[in-house]
């Protein structure tokens, strides 16, 4: 595992491409074919030169954890993909998906199983995971803004789906209507059918059942939790936390 969280800048004029690119340089020469896990912070820059070193000198990299990439290229993402074939897990931003990468994924990325998105997952994105990653087994939306429709997609449309994480996750009932937390929108009866839906049909289903008291969920509907304290790198799902500082809001989350 290379876990460069340590190289995050909490100034914005500090410049951390210089130290990324060394660090992954560095994981090329001395890592290369034993590198399985890679985890990026979303402070850092990350650029198409490297995603290039990553795909370059990891060939057998199974998890990928990208919180951010506003500036990476869509041809570099795709190219970058075309060589992480054993490439089994991927923590993305959810503003950054897009068709021509997740077909690249499902061509090259044969063992692909376990998705996590960080901040936002809009139907459009539920389409496109469904439509080329059908053999998707784990998915994590925790701390996301999505739909109500994006989730019933998901749950309809995947029968490989095993666990589904919706912990502090907002939800959006109809085009143009507010976010609420996602067991007030349960509440409602295109809600309840859906909860009932990924009741029976998931090993393991999370969601904040009590939003009221959820510090996750409060800070959520304020709209400052998805980078925050290192809340992004905790997941309810085992496979997918991270570890380090344990919150105390984890414990508003069930598994039913």
């Amino acid at each position: 595992m290379v876990d460069l969280r340590s190289l995050r800048s909490n100034l914005v004029w500090v410049d951390t491409n210089l130290r990324l690119s060394q660090a992954l340089r560095s994981m090329e020469i001395y890592g290369h074919v034993n590198i399985r896990c890679i985890i990026l912070h979303p402070h850092l820059h990350v650029k198409d030169e490297h995603f290039n070193l990553i795909a370059r000198g990891c060939p057998r990299l199974k998890r990928l954890v990208v919180p951010r990439w506003e500036v990476i290229s869509k041809n570099g993402m795709c190219n970058a993909m075309k060589n992480c074939r054993d490439l089994e897990s991927l923590t993305m931003p959810g503003n950054a998906c897009s068709l021509r990468m997740m077909k690249t994924m499902s061509v090259s990325c044969k063992s692909f199983s376990e998705l996590k998105v960080i901040g936002c997952f809009p139907r459009r994105f539920g389409m496109t995971v469904a439509l080329y990653l059908p053999g998707l087994k784990v998915l994590s939306l925790r701390c996301c803004r999505t739909s109500m429709g994006a989730i019933e997609m998901i749950l309809g449309s995947m029968d490989h789906l095993e666990v589904l994480n919706l912990s502090h996750a907002l939800v959006q009932l109809e085009v143009g209507s507010e976010v609420m937390p996602l067991a007030k929108g349960f509440e409602e009866m295109a809600g309840k059918f859906v909860l009932e839906k990924a009741s029976s049909m998931l090993s393991s289903f999370w969601y904040c059942v009590n939003y009221v008291s959820c510090g996750g969920c409060r800070r959520m509907m304020d709209g400052r939790l998805r980078h925050e304290n290192g809340f992004w790198w905790h997941d309810e799902v085992v496979s997918l936390d991270l570890g380090k500082e344990a919150h105390d809001d984890d414990d508003d989350a069930d598994d039913s």
